[in-house]
């Protein structure tokens, strides 16, 4: 950094032809002491203290730990000397701005010999001594926007470094506005203040005084660039206290206009506490880029929506370009009293802003209604499928406890693999999706994952899960229910119809879902429900209206009885141990009611054995082996166990092998077979040939081996299985995921 010299004649003419000698004999530092950033100005005087003129050099400045000054020190700048005639003085001058950081310092200087001097032993100066401070004061941000109006004080407790100077009390106000945009700001002083217009590179680039001892100030200026612009409100005298009024007006310019369209409900008839999806569209349709903002969710009492409304939850939404746009969605619950509702959305106004009238969408019709809905329970933990697509289906698994839903979804990749592509074990068209969430009522929200990287019955390499879309499922009955899927990996939404595979679990829903016992037939029971070989148990039913009564499954004795459709009762023989399940579907008015009850009979020269019922429908898992397992479903009427197995190929596909929906590693079986006390022998088949949510082409399956499950109780069991096309055997420890059903069994199965 280059000062500004002057030159200082001396009082004498004459010279010798002898050396010359430079000395820097004086240095002055002004203000001896600033705060941190401040500008300082150093002069040092240069003298020619020998009797020979000198030549053209430079003085260099320093900034010194210590009152000792050396070239060794820090260099902050340097000045020309011109060539010195003897006792002739020149002042050298630098400007700079220090940040040493606070503290004590020395500042000297430094004169580089010209070449022709004998002695420079003294060519550095004194050290000048300093002291650099911080503010203690910080300056206050007071923002602003367009159209806004504020009222403020200036006084010693505020910052003194304003574009004005040192000293004079100030704060600002930053505000964002765009290019193109015109501001108009007033400013009504009690005081001489004065205002500063600062771009968003830290330029001032506009200013005004109140002028003509009138406390006003003025600046209207059209902004050159888009960003964070800041107002500077300053004294203009030293120390002086004042309030001011200042008012920002913005106008032109491209700006952003932020709309809320398409607002819609997934389900829009419902009763107290359903779940439902609402969504909506957050659109810039200004001519600038909006600030980050909210989007409010709403439910009304008319069709009116407003940020007054009842607010059902809040979502962030990013930046939006002009003409950008994002698809937000909610999940919440209808509310407790019946009646109509509108639900809409309405997003936070954004700095410079066009229009803030249209941030609200129109409202979308919701009626809450009594209904006699079947809540969702653990009795509807069952294979469920859409009989168009026979060959994929869906593994349901209620969590009670926790109001938590599992899903296993067993499917096909969206187009057949390549006919080069290989599997050891199933077939390389596999996919199984999983999904997890809350349920309430009848409905249930959930969030489907894909879980990659796995290896057959294999705890390494480690697998990962990825969230991958919605899933919505709500149920009209125990027997019927509506999935509604949004996938974005493969940018695939719809609706599947869905129904057991069997009825057979359906009476332990309608049991748990506390239907009423009404209808036809009106109650079954069995007393006592335990009893031993050779004991005597009775068989009671009451009916109402019914024609007709058909028994099914129980022990001998039962299926082949003549059941009274007026009522009545049956005494049995206890002739074989075990669960012994019994049905009763009686029929008359063009309905049909099923009962279902159930008996334990004991072998008391036996050593008890487990027995295998509907609450051990749940997943299950080898903890080893996380990220894959079996879906288990007891079909207990006709003593059936129907299993499903999701799993991975016995090694890793080439990287070549494509996967648009889930992993190319992807295996799945499925299973069924006889269910024997507390063991059941399945016949293990690999269903192939299909694609996603389509048919056709049909699924084709074949039988591809054996597996045989033993349970010791309701939380710990063992797969053991022989897989014929890879001629794999293996014994899997299995339990539950969760314990929430464990309860259930336990009841079921006579041990409570």
């Amino acid at each position: 950094m280059l000062g500004l010299g002057m030159i200082i004649m001396p009082g004498q003419d004459g010279v010798s032809a002898s050396e010359p000698d430079l000395i820097v004999n004086s240095i002055d530092v002004t203000p001896s002491t600033w705060l941190l950033g401040e500008t300082v100005n150093i002069v040092a005087g240069v003298r020619n203290n020998g009797s020979g003129n000198s030549n053209a050099t430079t003085v260099d400045f320093f900034l010194s730990s210590d009152s000792t000054i050396s070239t060794d020190d820090e260099l902050i700048g340097s000045d020309n000397v011109i060539p010195l005639l003897p006792a002739e003085f020149w002042a050298a001058e630098l400007s700079a701005d220090l940040q040493p950081g606070s503290g004590t310092y020395w500042i000297g200087a430094c004169v580089q010999p010209d070449g022709l001097e004998l002695d420079t032993s003294n060519n550095c100066s004194v050290g000048f001594e300093v002291t650099v401070t911080e503010n203690s004061n910080v300056c206050v941000d007071l923002p602003l926007s367009c159209g806004d109006s504020l009222s403020a004080r200036l006084a010693a407790s505020d910052c003194d470094q304003s574009p004005i100077g040192r000293g004079h009390f100030a704060k600002f106000h930053t505000f964002e506005a765009f290019l193109g945009t015109t501001v108009i700001i007033d400013t009504a002083w009690t005081g001489d203040g004065y205002l500063y217009l600062e771009d968003p590179s830290g330029a001032i680039v506009a200013e005004n005084d109140d002028g003509d001892d009138i406390f006003s100030s003025r600046i209207e200026f059209t902004l050159g660039s888009s960003g964070s612009w800041k107002i500077w409100a300053t004294t203009f005298d030293v120390q002086d206290e004042m309030t001011y009024e200042m008012d920002l007006q913005c106008e032109g310019g491209p700006a952003p206009d932020l709309v809320v369209e398409f607002p819609a409900v997934s389900f829009s008839d419902l009763t107290p506490g359903d779940n439902f999806l609402l969504s909506a569209t957050v659109r810039n349709q200004g001519d600038a880029a909006s600030d980050n903002t909210r989007l409010l969710y709403l439910l009304s009492d008319n069709p009116t929506i407003s940020v007054e409304d009842t607010l059902l939850g809040v979502d962030n939404i990013a930046s939006l370009d002009a003409g950008g746009a994002t698809l937000e969605k909610l999940g919440a619950n209808a509310p407790a009293n019946l009646g109509t509702y509108w639900l809409g959305a309405c997003v936070d106004e954004v700095p410079g802003e066009s229009v803030t009238t249209n941030n609200c969408s129109i409202g979308v019709e919701l009626t809450v209604r009594r209904g006699d809905t079947i809540p969702i329970n653990a009795g509807m933990n069952d294979a469920w499928f859409n009989m168009e697509t026979d060959g994929q289906g869906f593994f349901f698994n209620v969590f009670p406890e926790l109001g938590k839903m599992f899903v296993g979804w067993f499917t096909y990749d969206v187009e057949r693999p390549d006919d080069l592509v290989m599997a050891n074990i199933g077939e390389p068209g596999h996919r199984w999706l999983t999904a997890f969430g809350d349920y309430l009522g009848k409905q249930g929200m959930l969030v489907i994952s894909k879980t990659e990287g796995g290896v057959f019955n294999s705890s390494m390499p480690a697998v990962t899960q990825v969230e991958d879309g919605s899933f919505t499922v709500d149920f009209t009955d125990c027997s019927n229910g509506l999935i509604e899927f949004d996938i974005p990996s493969i940018n695939q939404q719809g609706e599947i119809p869905i129904t057991r595979i069997s009825d057979d679990n359906v009476p332990l829903c309608e049991e748990l879902a506390g239907i009423s016992q009404s209808g036809v037939l009106q109650e079954m029971s069995i007393s006592p429900a335990q009893v031993e070989l050779g004991d005597i148990f009775t068989v009671s039913w009451n009916t109402n209206g019914a024609s007709s009564c058909i028994p099914a499954f129980g022990i001998d004795g039962w299926n082949e009885a003549v059941v009274d459709a007026a009522g009545g009762s049956l005494m049995l023989d206890a002739v074989t141990a075990g669960l012994h399940i019994f049905d009763l579907s009686c029929s008359g008015d063009g309905e049909t009611v099923t009962r279902r009850s159930r008996v334990l009979v004991l072998d008391p020269l036996a050593e008890p054995v487990f027995q295998i019922n509907e609450g051990l429908n749940d997943a299950w898992f080898n903890p080893d082996t996380d990220g894959q397992g079996f879906f288990i479903n007891v079909l207990p009427g006709p003593q059936l166990m129907f299993l499903s197995w999701f799993t991975y190929d016995t090694e890793r596909p080439d990287g070549s092998v494509p996967a648009e929906l889930g992993d190319p590693g992807h295996r799945w079986f499925t299973a069924l077979g006889e269910i024997d006390g507390n063991r059941a022998v399945l016949n293990l088949d690999n269903t192939s040939g299909g694609i996603f949510n389509a048919s056709p082409p049909a699924p084709v399956t074949t039988g591809d081996g054996t597996i045989v499950v033993e349970f010791s109780d309701c939380n710990s069991g063992t797969v053991d299985f022989h897989i014929d096309s890879a001629d794999l055997d293996g014994l899997i420890p299995i339990q539950r995921i969760t314990l929430d059903n464990v309860s259930l069994c336990e009841i079921l199965s006579g041990a409570q």
